[in-house]
């Protein structure tokens, strides 16, 4: 059983931030929704070095989070901070027994300029054992628009699979996700398909129940990692693989869906 858990934690009060993590991004809140989040980062993290990326202000379009905007002045309370944090299994973040591996805070004085994005990092070293991750050896890519109609035309499918109430492309692709995730979190590879099955026959069930097909006008695909793994969102920053909201505005599943490509394989990594 996993004795340590890892996790970070994103905190930010009148502005966007994002929480990176050795160049993928894990965690976004917003100044009216989601000003906390916080999750577990096994599947991300790597042996010895580690580099935590704090990004406030990050660009308004989903594919560039790194482009610069206008400067505007501080109001007051705005922060952002950003912790790695490794306690034993079962405690909460604030537990005494939680330690601080990495910590970056944001604090500008009322009425500075900020110049966004504003990025801040940070390296933990971790003197834990870690699979190699399979997305470390991908094939690198670059944005373009023959990237973005290729990773369309593979969304599409698999949203016609579930579409259909058929899982099993996505399965059949995601093959290293349940791998290295039950890797990374000490649990058997079964039981993560397992409970994947289990939530898509329950919740495909419902009443009202569809599986949303992508709009290619929506997708943005932000080229993360060195070129090494791919983010498949929307303009929203939402994951573009999800079901139709229901009549109570609720979306019943999302799926982030993080690709690597292998020469010309696709694989759902993350």
């Amino acid at each position: 059983m996993l004795q340590e858990i890892y996790y970070l934690r994103l905190h930010a009060a009148g502005c966007f931030a994002e929480a990176w993590l050795n160049g993928i991004a894990v965690s976004r809140v917003d100044p009216v929704y989601c000003r906390l989040d916080g999750r577990p980062v096994h599947d991300y993290l790597l042996p010895a070095k580690n580099i935590v990326t704090l990004v406030v202000s990050p660009g308004a379009l989903a594919a560039q989070p790194f482009a610069p905007a206008a400067p505007y002045s501080a109001p007051p309370g705005l922060f952002a901070t950003l912790d790695l944090l490794a306690g034993p299994r079962g405690v909460l973040p604030d537990d005494p027994a939680v330690r601080k591996l990495a910590s970056l805070v944001w604090r500008p004085a009322p009425g500075a300029v900020v110049s966004p994005p504003v990025l801040l990092n940070a390296e933990a070293e971790l003197p834990v054992w870690l699979p190699s991750w399979s997305w470390l050896e991908a094939t690198p890519v670059a944005p373009s628009p023959e990237l973005n109609q290729l990773v369309f035309v593979f969304v599409r499918r698999l949203a016609e699979g579930f579409r259909g109430g058929d899982p099993s492309l996505y399965l059949q692709f995601a093959g290293t996700r349940f791998r290295e995730v039950a890797q990374a979190y000490a649990v058997k590879e079964e039981d993560t398909r397992t409970n994947f099955l289990r939530q898509w026959e329950s919740v495909s069930a419902r009443d009202g129940f569809q599986f949303s097909l992508p709009d290619p006008a929506q997708l943005a695909v932000r080229v993360m990692a060195g070129g090494k793994m791919l983010d498949c969102i929307d303009a929203n920053f939402q994951p573009i693989l999800r079901a139709e909201p229901l009549e109570n505005g609720s979306t019943p599943l999302l799926y982030p869906l993080r690709l690597s490509f292998f020469g010309r394989d696709v694989c759902i990594v993350r």
